[in-house]
């Protein structure tokens, strides 16, 4: 494997589907590579099978990275040909997750997509049927992956207290929110979660056991939940 121009089809295999495009990823990049955990590519096809069901029109991935979360939507959308085709909104505060996403995604159609800079949200301010986020599983500062400090950590969850206080302002009452956080510190997020007028809808968990590229300095073992949300209506 060429690391620094890495093309990871073997894991991308696991998802049985015919990809005509692969990820790429430099590993001497602060952006956060997918094949770290098995779990970033199965939310990846987590998210894809919602979109098959549900047929969302517009969908919103939050801090982005390499555009993973995505990614097997805009395959899909490209092989199928469809006409009909769904406008993908990624961001990121990292600039260097922004110029990877937008590698990733330049065989795509140009009307398919929309990668921008931000901090959470687009500056546009509209709404959206999904919103995907893979958020960062560390509340306190860790001394573990420093590499990837602004994909690891959420000091106090502050980021995503912003998030939760602000989604609905680019939501509209159908909308879906797939979260996808760490067993650590679970039952707080839950209690912010639920405190800002989300309820659950369905739930899966993924036991991360391994990375799926190269090795880690240490022991890593833990479970990760995938939820999805919708909004309680306000009173």
């Amino acid at each position: 494997l060429n690391q620094k121009n890495h093309h990871p089809s073997e894991t991308l295999k696991l998802f049985n589907l015919p990809l005509r495009h692969k990820l790429s990823y430099d590993y001497e990049s602060d952006v956060f590579p997918p094949d770290f955990f098995n779990a970033s590519f199965w939310f990846s096809q987590i998210v894809f099978r919602y979109y098959k069901s549900y047929q969302y029109r517009s969908l919103l991935s939050v801090g982005c990275g390499t555009g993973v979360d995505l990614f097997l939507v805009a395959n899909h959308v490209v092989e199928e040909q469809s006409k009909d085709i769904p406008k993908l909104t990624m961001t990121d505060i990292n600039p260097n997750a922004i110029k990877t996403t937008n590698n990733n995604y330049s065989f795509f159609p140009s009307n398919m997509m929309s990668v921008e800079e931000c901090d959470l949200f687009p500056v546009v301010n509209q709404q959206y049927d999904f919103f995907c986020w893979n958020m960062p599983f560390f509340k306190n500062q860790s001394h573990k992956l420093e590499k990837y400090t602004k994909a690891r950590d959420d000091p106090e969850f502050s980021t995503l207290q912003r998030f939760l206080q602000t989604v609905r302002q680019h939501s509209h009452p159908t909308t879906h929110i797939m979260l996808m956080f760490s067993q650590f510190h679970i039952e707080e997020i839950h209690d912010l979660i639920t405190q800002n007028g989300l309820t659950q809808i369905e739930s899966t968990t993924c036991k991360v056991e391994s990375h799926l590229g190269q090795k880690l300095p240490f022991e890593l073992c833990f479970d990760t939940f995938l939820n999805l949300y919708a909004l309680l209506p306000t009173v």
